[in-house]
């Protein structure tokens, strides 16, 4: 199994920005963001490419870019449209929240949620996206979905805790946070490798429906 860079690219950096947010949104719901303009503005920045790099990039990996938005018509069967919508939706209220959390007005709080939650929506169409491609065995697996979503909330934690150093300012729990998410991450990626090592009996010839070679 070889995955184009583009999907490589797209899972590791949206994922990253999408992770940000929902980080942002557990340190709110604990306990008040309070941070410099700098390391707001920052923060912004980054999630922001990170976001925009990763989506753009997932166009690359289709037939015909061009035509990507017809692929929302489809979103009562296919995962890829509804992450597509959960992309395209999740810009509305990330881009209020960027606004007003830099103008610090308290408003901000609850369209920082509605973000980090269609954030969250949108990882989960992702993993499912692939965890229901039954013609690659390795990504037809029940804990691809989780994977995603735990991956990108240790990246997004992590891309905090560097910038806090950088910073040289403090985010309360972020420490036990970034440490959690990586080591949850790690349980279940080693999980998932026993997994397809072990139970995992598909061939190229299973997976396109031409049965066992004779």
């Amino acid at each position: 199994m070889h995955p184009s860079k583009s999907i490589i690219f797209f899972t590791v950096m949206s994922g990253t920005g999408y992770g940000i947010i929902i980080c942002l949104s557990y340190f709110e719901l604990i306990s008040e963001i309070n941070l410099e303009y700098n390391f707001k503005l920052s923060i912004i920045i980054l999630s922001f490419l990170l976001i925009s790099l990763g989506l753009l990039s997932s166009t690359l990996h289709l037939g015909h870019p061009e035509r990507a938005w017809r692929s929302f018509s489809q979103w009562r069967s296919s995962w890829l449209s509804r992450e597509g919508l959960a992309a395209i939706l999740t810009y509305v209220p990330l881009m209020f929240f960027y606004l007003l959390w830099y103008m610090d007005i308290s408003l901000f709080k609850y369209f920082l949620f509605t973000a980090s939650f269609l954030s969250l929506v949108t990882i989960f169409c992702t993993g499912q996206m692939y965890a229901t491609l039954k013609t690659i065995p390795a990504w037809n697996n029940i804990l691809v979905t989780p994977i995603y979503i735990i991956n990108a909330i240790s990246m997004g934690s992590l891309s905090l805790y560097c910038l806090t150093h950088f910073y040289e300012t403090t985010i309360l729990q972020l420490y036990e946070l970034t440490l959690i998410s990586l080591t949850l991450c790690l349980f279940f990626k080693i999980i998932y490798w026993f997994y397809i090592r072990t139970k995992n009996t598909s061939t190229a010839n299973t997976a396109i429906g031409l049965g066992e070679k004779k």
